[in-house]
């Protein structure tokens, strides 16, 4: 179809939704410019020309507008505090802008997809004319951008508190590892519905814990870290250890010298229970998983309670281990992981997993390589010297054999995760493809902007509200607090300024020259581009391991010691340098050098 066929098409269309148009005419006019070819439109003199873009520098969740010699952005679907100035000169007053925005919302609801459109604004009618639309072809979605001046809302930014008091501390802990940088709609009602998903572990030691274990913040998944402490305190727990896990970037609690048994822990270790509650966990869901059922989301907080029970286990197993043969945490990661024969990095083999676990993200399969570097029981205790010498091996062989029961339990659970995600997405799926047939949303993965009741409602034709507009407003809403760089840590007072907190604390780590950080394997010196032959993110789910092999050395943020991210760099002697915030917006595209536990930055890419 010839482009000026296709503009008139366009214009039609949008002239359903109420919006005017001036249709391109052969008489004379105001001439203009619009992708470099000349035009002619009747329109009234002092008419100003402007041109919107649907997204910002790759951002979906804005209209990018050039009126005048400025610039601005708009914040989709919001009319209150939803305009950022980018640059001086811009010829439209704020009410002119606000009605531009609603114009371009009612064309996005009009038209599938993201489109350019060109207009004028007519002052002396307040008036808004569109001349041309185009459908904009590039790539564009979510993705993290400090540059973006607060890309929420006052009234975002402020509706997440109020659950919890002033007091206590939200911790982005562990959970990179398991959840998208932003949730879906979906799934963000999924992780509020289960307020004590992760202190489940703790109710069941009878422990007092502070409700809720979780929270969401800006569609962000956010833990009670002060609910957890209170809670490991109760069990006796190492909290230097806990820290050093979850949180490497910041001493919180004094360290400890040596861990206490902690309540729950025994001279027999519960595997076969563990085991046992998985299996039944499976029982849950495998013979049958209907949206419509009121378990639907059972699995989730069983899942929660073993993934907490099994790391738990572990953080103390390997406080034992490293204490009973006198060695450092990095040896004795060696000794557990280069050892174990039943290591997905060792056997290899192929997993179907979600990149994360969010309903709205598809699976991948992954492949990992065999590897030769099994090690011997000999080889593993070669540092145990001395009189005992031989009864010092066989208490550390037991451990080791403790530790790798605990870590064949993890691996059992993610294929468990896995078929559950693949099943319940699916579920979501089928009912969107009938609400997509109804044509109550354009596109199937819509049905993602919709909590369960709303799907069940869409489903039955019991959805009362229109909606269209609720999605584009959902959709915006996930869209530009994607482009939002939150804190890793805050307390519940500081959620409205938290936007603030992050812009200043990478203000001052763009301009540092080097970063303290932790590190395994990190001895020998080394030098290359972070991104390139240096992989870095902020978190490496299993997802995205395999496309490690050859790094020469790996950057990510979070890095516990029970991650598939340590136990693959552990196993291929691969260096893991971790604990830098935000480590890939601040060190992606710089040249640096590695060693120990310090990253110098040597220039920009």
């Amino acid at each position: 179809m010839p482009r000026t066929e296709l503009n008139v098409n366009l214009l039609k269309n949008i002239t359903k939704a109420g919006v005017g148009v001036i249709y391109p005419t052969d008489t004379e006019g105001m001439i203009c410019y619009v992708d470099d070819s000349e035009c002619a439109f009747d329109v009234e003199t002092g008419s100003i020309l402007c041109h919107s873009t649907p997204h910002y520098k790759g951002n979906a969740g804005f209209f990018h507008i050039k009126a005048g010699e400025g610039e601005c952005i708009l914040l989709k679907s919001r009319y209150i505090d939803a305009i950022r100035i980018i640059k001086r000169g811009i010829s439209l007053n704020s009410e002119a802008l606000l009605e531009v925005s609603r114009t371009l919302t009612k064309i996005d609801g009009e038209l599938s997809g993201y489109h350019e459109v060109w207009f004028f604004y007519i002052p002396a009618k307040s008036d808004i004319k569109i001349i041309k639309v185009t459908p904009f072809t590039k790539k564009i979605a979510a993705k993290l951008d400090m540059t973006i001046p607060r890309p929420l809302t006052s009234t975002e930014y402020e509706a997440d508190l109020s659950t919890l008091p002033d007091k206590n501390l939200l911790s982005r802990a562990f959970l990179p590892l398991i959840f998208p940088e932003t949730l879906s709609h979906t799934s963000s009602e999924l992780v509020k519905s289960f307020y004590d998903a992760i202190n489940a572990f703790f109710i069941s030691l009878e422990v007092k814990v502070q409700s809720p274990s979780q929270k969401v913040v800006d569609l962000r998944p956010y833990l009670n870290f002060s609910g957890i402490i209170k809670a490991l305190k109760e069990t006796k727990q190492s909290l230097s250890m806990f820290e050093e896990q979850y949180l490497p970037w910041q001493k919180i609690f004094a360290d400890e010298k040596r861990a206490k048994p902690a309540l729950f822990l025994s001279k027999r270790l519960p595997v076969k229970e563990i085991d046992g509650f998985m299996d039944d966990t499976a029982n849950l869901f495998k013979p049958n998983l209907s949206l419509f059922d009121p378990n639907f989301f059972s699995p989730v907080v069983n899942f929660a309670m073993l993934a907490v029970m099994i790391n738990t286990l572990l953080n103390e197993q390997l406080l034992y281990f490293s204490s009973y043969l006198k060695i450092d945490t990095e040896r004795a990661l060696q000794i557990i992981y280069k050892s174990r024969a039943n290591s997905l990095f060792i056997k290899g083999g192929e997993l179907s997993v979600p990149e994360f676990f969010d309903l709205s993200c598809e699976q991948r399969e992954v492949k990992f390589a065999p590897s030769d570097k099994l090690i011997s029981m000999d080889e593993a205790f070669s540092c145990v010297s001395g009189f005992n010498k031989g009864a010092k091996r066989r208490g550390g062989q037991k451990l080791l054999a403790d530790i790798h029961a605990l870590l064949d339990l993890k691996d059992k659970l993610m294929p468990l995760i896995s078929e559950y995600h693949r099943r319940a997405r699916g579920e979501v799926l089928e009912h969107g493809g009938h609400i997509l047939k109804k044509g109550k949303i354009d596109q199937l993965e819509d049905v993602f902007h919709f909590d369960i009741a709303d799907i069940k409602k869409l489903s039955y034709d019991i959805f009362y509200m229109d909606v269209k507009p609720i999605r584009q407003h959902r959709e915006s809403y996930k869209l530009r607090a994607a482009a939002q760089i939150m804190p890793y840590d805050l307390y519940e007072a500081d959620i409205p300024f938290a936007g603030m907190i992050t812009e200043d604390q990478l203000h001052g780590m763009l301009e540092q020259e080097s970063f303290i950080c932790k590190s395994y394997n990190g001895k020998t010196a080394i030098e290359g581009v972070v991104g390139d032959d240096i992989k870095c993110a902020n978190a490496f789910t299993l997802a995205h391991i395999q496309d490690l092999y050859g790094a020469k050395a790996v950057l990510t943020s979070i890095a516990p010691a029970f991650s598939y991210i340590t136990e693959f760099c552990t196993v291929n002697n691969i260096p893991l340098y971790y604990g830098v915030r935000h480590c890939e917006t601040v060190l992606k595209g710089k040249r640096v050098s590695l060693q120990g536990e310090m990253i110098t930055t040597i220039a920009n890419i």
